[in-house]
């Protein structure tokens, strides 16, 4: 409605510009006019024609110029882990980041958002995560897994990772993914998730990289916050650096400096002690980078991301 009142009013205007440029410098003949009336016609008349002017003679813009808009990138594929099971009880889903074509290595890593087991960043800790992934050149997936808030107890979420890492694998051709270059990357309880995938002994859900971003490892610490698994999260002898072997695979760990919560002392410095006791390649980045749960930061996913070119898993 407001852009057919515009509409009309500039009209009305182009339509008076346009009158006035056809008024006669000279007084027709027929009745004698006053030079009052003659006056305000006129004034009436330039009036218009300034009107007119401001607004019929403004530069035009292309037409292509109001259709260009913003290239948005393409949507993540979605994929429900149990179909069959009513949503409202199951919410467990896969997103999919495919990366450019041009730019595509064939690897593949599932991100782990963090949360504490009780929700899951979606968005911080993974789609913006996926996004930098994917421009590296490798396909991401996003595991929105099961969670203690939605009364699922540990080890749910490892169970959700089970399902994702095989289904991947299954269907590596099909997603266009190397089977042998599916890793994980985790973030604070994700971060614990990725170490016991990492520890896990069946060769289809143990990843080949592991991604470890300030890591729940201990989950006994700190003291003052530990897990108890009568609330339903993971107990103490399920603490990566506890069971992990030498079939571990090569590991990126990453912490603050100013982290209170996950930090170095309790939870990557003997995890990744232990990792380097195994013969397991490790690469420990401890700067400063703010409290827990910054997500991403230039001072890790820098040195990550020559790790992962190194190993041949991305673009430089």
């Amino acid at each position: 409605m407001w852009h057919s009142a515009a509409l009309a009013s500039l009209r009305a205007r182009c339509a008076a510009r346009a009158l006035a440029h056809r008024l006669p410098t000279a007084a027709p003949a027929g009745p004698a006019r006053t030079s009052r009336g003659l006056f305000a016609s006129a004034a009436a008349a330039g009036i218009a024609g300034v009107a007119g002017a401001a607004v019929c003679d403004e530069p035009q813009k292309p037409a292509e110029a109001w259709n260009r808009r913003t290239p948005l990138p393409p949507r993540p594929s979605l994929t429900v882990l149990r179909p069959e099971i009513d949503a409202r009880l199951d919410s467990t889903v896969l997103m999919r980041f495919d990366p450019p074509e041009h730019l595509r290595t064939g690897a593949a890593v599932v991100i782990l958002p963090g949360g504490n087991y009780e929700s899951c960043s979606t968005t911080g800790e993974g789609q913006q995560v996926a996004a930098w992934l994917a421009s590296l050149g490798v396909t991401a997936f996003v595991l929105r897994y099961r969670l203690i808030s939605e009364g699922h107890y540990w080890p749910a979420p490892l169970e959700d990772l089970e399902v994702a890492m095989r289904l991947i694998r299954t269907n590596a051709t099909k997603l266009r993914v190397d089977r042998l270059r599916v890793g994980v990357l985790g973030f604070s309880a994700g971060g614990h998730l990725a170490g016991m995938a990492a520890a896990h002994t069946d060769d289809e859900v143990r990843p080949n990289a592991q991604i470890l971003v300030y890591p729940s490892i201990d989950v006994t610490k700190p003291e003052w916050w530990p897990w108890k698994a009568t609330y339903g999260f993971a107990p103490p002898e399920d603490s990566p650096h506890l069971l992990v072997t030498a079939a571990a695979p090569p590991a990126f760990l990453t912490v603050s400096k100013e982290d209170g919560l996950c930090t170095a002392e309790e939870n990557t410095e003997p995890y990744a002690q232990r990792l380097k006791e195994l013969g397991v390649d490790v690469e420990h980045v401890v700067r400063s980078m703010g409290k827990h749960g910054h997500g991403m930061k230039p001072q890790w996913t820098e040195p990550c991301k020559d790790w992962l070119v190194k190993m041949g898993w991305a673009v430089a």
